[in-house]
């Protein structure tokens, strides 16, 4: 958002698109770009007055399968953390792909695979903490394989003894 109120929006940087026949006629859907998107929302809230910006839409025939794993191949900006890649994973393995061919489709190891898809598995408030930064995904795979269904109180326990040493 900064950088766009301060820069304008790089035209060479364009949204990517995927037009569908919806209610008989043509929906443009955002499929690569959302956080650019946003970013430009919030900096029209506060007056750059941005009213187009450049699109490039996927080619027709373009499956569903193959957008969703390019959520995780070409995020280069602000890569998908290892939960984030477990959504799209589990999005990968509903619409019929192994965990192999995730796998090879994303440049990940098998290994690398599971463990998002186990992470994703998480109980709730493990992933609140995992999308605020209060635990590392690491840890949590690391608990979640010790302690089990247990894993959350222990956590909790310890996040509750760091907050009152200060740390």
């Amino acid at each position: 958002t900064r950088s766009i109120l301060a820069n304008g929006y790089k035209q060479d940087k364009p949204l990517t698109c995927m037009v569908v026949k919806e209610d008989g006629g043509e929906k443009i859907y955002v499929v690569a770009g959302h956080t650019r998107l946003e970013a430009i929302h919030r900096a029209n809230e506060l007056g750059a007055n941005i009213v187009s910006v450049p699109i490039l839409c996927v080619p027709e025939g373009t499956s569903e399968v193959d957008l969703n794993l390019d959520l995780t191949i070409s995020n280069d900006s602000e890569p998908l953390s290892m939960y984030e890649q477990g959504i799209v994973n589990e999005r990968a393995i509903s619409q019929g792909l192994s965990i192999s061919e995730i796998a090879r489709k994303t440049s990940y190891t098998e290994g690398h695979v599971r463990n998002t898809l186990e992470l994703r598995a998480a109980p709730l408030l493990m992933g609140v903490w995992l999308a605020d930064g209060r635990i590392a995904e690491t840890f949590a795979l690391e608990m979640m394989r010790k302690h089990g269904s247990k894993s959350v109180q222990k956590i909790e326990a310890g996040l509750d003894k760091a907050e009152r040493l200060g740390k």
